[in-house]
């Protein structure tokens, strides 16, 4: 650790360099030397060891900025949507004044396995981008996981249409642009196959676009909006799906699906429109 303090500005600035100390010690040391002055992000961590940098800077009785370049590992957070804790396995970090940067981020939110990238917005105004590849998944868990974000319960006063609905702060600010790759989808035991595309999370709107999916030589693509606004998410999609293995054939469909809810509520609420063409087909045991 060193220092400079100039008492006639006054001013100090503090610079820490470390080959791996507790996170919580280096929180304790910052409360104890700075006493408001906490650590960006680091306040929001439980356990892990950090290595790197930092440097804290205050002038006068401006609020102090803190900057670095380091690196977490076996620390955990808690992140708003989340119904579990981020487990972060390793991630390196770049922060500044106005600035944060997460790459190389390799961690879990309960059986979900992902790496990451994420950089905070570029100007007032601009989304947070994102890059998120994510292993095998099954969508029970996914749903699980994502509880607080799709499924918000009313209380009786809404469900008797004398208050309105509350959408949480954190999900009106939330504003992310970005990717997301799914290597493997399951529903129960049954194979859905790998999806990607483009993320655009505005509030308690979500759009994936240009969304590729694959499931050996079937394939597709789609467009789906997801509303969040009401105690459970809408779902709108459009899309084509080609080369479908249907009662001994191909199927190819083409056409627009909503539903909303949960679980088997998905396809309860299911409705769809569109077009199919089916090839090769066995229809009756002895036609074809």
């Amino acid at each position: 650790i060193s220092a400079n303090w100039d008492s006639a500005a006054p001013s100090v600035k503090v610079s820490v360099e470390t080959r791996g100390v507790s996170i919580a010690r280096l929180r304790s040391a910052a409360s104890t030397l700075l006493g408001n002055g906490s650590v960006p992000l680091l306040e929001a961590a439980t356990g892990g060891v950090l290595r790197g940098s930092l440097q804290y800077e205050q002038k006068g009785d401006d609020a102090g900025i803190w900057a670095g370049a380091y690196s977490v590992q076996n620390t955990q957070f808690d992140v708003d949507g989340l119904a579990v804790p981020l487990r972060v396995v390793s991630a390196s970090i770049a922060t500044g004044a106005d600035d944060l940067a997460v790459t190389k981020l390799r961690g879990k939110a309960g059986k979900i396995e992902f790496d990451a990238d994420y950089r905070s917005a570029a100007r007032p105004g601009a989304p947070a981008r994102l890059r998120l590849a994510i292993g095998d998944v099954n969508l029970d868990e996914l749903e699980r996981v994502l509880t607080p974000t799709l499924r918000r319960p009313e209380s009786l006063l809404t469900r008797l249409r004398l208050r309105r609905a509350v959408t949480p702060a954190w999900l009106k600010e939330r504003d992310i642009d970005g990717t997301v790759l799914v290597k493997s989808l399951a529903f129960g035991d049954t194979a859905l196959g790998g999806v990607h595309g483009h993320i655009r999370w505005n509030g308690t709107t979500v759009r994936l676009q240009d969304l590729a999916w694959a499931l050996g030589a079937a394939s597709g693509t789609c467009e789906m909006t997801v509303g969040l606004i009401g105690p459970d998410p809408k779902y709108h999609l459009t899309g084509r799906l080609e080369d479908i293995t249907w009662r001994e054939g191909g199927l190819d469909v083409e056409g627009t699906l909503d539903t909303s809810g949960g679980g088997i509520d998905l396809l309860a609420n299911a409705r769809m429109e569109g077009t199919f063409a089916a090839r090769d087909a066995t229809v009756a045991p002895d036609v074809s």
